[in-house]
């Protein structure tokens, strides 16, 4: 990240959840989201592909073309805010460049409203 920024969401959702919530909510912001395991390198084009019991690190790329810019600069200042890191080891940290930038924000209130509402109230992983 650029200066990246940890903050750290209460929950007492298993990480596999808390993941698959986080992710839904992004891909609500960035449809074209490509989203990487973060230990092994392995990509997924898709939410429906993450097998969320078998991560625990990923990270969530606004689109291909900041995968690849992510992957050629790195934490470069033309990638600030296209990447979200997502990470639960004993509780869930989420790392940005701004969390205050309007669509990280946004994103931010969506993953906390998600993860502290009434868990029904969001679809089930197979009819997202």
């Amino acid at each position: 990240m650029i200066g990246g920024t940890d903050v750290i969401i209460p929950t007492t959702l298993a990480p596999a959840e808390a993941l698959d919530i986080c992710v839904r909510s992004i891909v609500e912001f960035w449809p074209g989201a490509v989203i990487e395991d973060a230990e092994s390198g392995q990509f997924y084009r898709s939410y429906r592909a993450v097998p969320f019991n078998h991560v625990n690190e990923l990270f969530v790329y606004r689109d291909q073309t900041a995968c690849e810019s992510w992957e050629e600069l790195g934490a470069d200042e033309s990638n600030r805010d296209t990447m979200v890191h997502l990470l639960y080891t004993r509780q869930l940290t989420v790392v940005v460049d701004d969390p205050a930038a309007p669509e990280i924000s946004g994103m931010f209130d969506a993953i906390r409203g998600y993860l502290q509402d009434d868990i029904r109230r969001f679809p089930t992983r197979e009819a997202a």
